[in-house]
C-alpha cells in the first residue's frame, strides 16, 4: 500500500482551499469506502484533515474536512453527500488551527446524503 507524506494545515489550505466539512461519524467504516469510490470516480484528488465545531450552546462535534483544488469537486461532493463549504480563512478560530466556531444552532446528525452513522456509533 503507498504512503503519502503528511502536508501541513498551511499547505493544504493554499493548494486544495474548497474544503467540505462532514461530521466526522460520518466518514468511518463502510461510509469511508462510499467516499473514495465516488471521488476516484471523478478523478477527484482529496486531502482529509479534522476541524472542531463549536456552537453557541457549548457543544463540540468533530468534523472531517474534504479538501479540493477545484470548487466544482468540492460542490460535486456537496450536491452528493452533504456538507457545508468551510473556509480555511474565515470558519478558523484565529490562533487554533482545529477549531471552528459556528453561529448557526447545533442539531444531531446521523445521516447526510446516502451516509448514515455506523450503529456501532449511535
Amino acid at each position: 500500500m503507498a504512503r503519502y507524506p503528511l502536508l501541513p494545515n498551511f499547505q493544504i489550505d493554499r493548494e486544495w482551499p474548497h474544503q467540505v466539512a462532514i461530521f466526522d461519524d460520518l466518514c468511518c467504516y463502510t461510509n469511508y469506502e462510499i467516499i473514495a469510490s465516488f471521488c476516484a470516480r471523478l478523478s477527484v484528488c482529496r486531502k482529509t484533515r479534522q476541524v472542531t465545531a463549536v456552537w453557541p450552546n457549548g457543544k463540540c462535534e468533530t468534523h472531517r474536512l474534504h479538501c479540493f483544488k477545484e470548487r466544482a469537486d468540492a460542490q460535486a461532493f456537496i450536491d452528493h453527500f452533504g456538507g457545508v463549504h468551510f473556509d480555511p480563512v474565515k470558519d478558523r478560530v484565529k490562533g487554533r488551527r482545529d477549531a471552528w466556531i459556528r453561529s448557526d444552532a447545533w442539531t444531531k446528525v446521523t445521516e447526510s446524503g446516502p451516509l448514515k452513522v455506523p450503529a456501532i456509533l449511535l
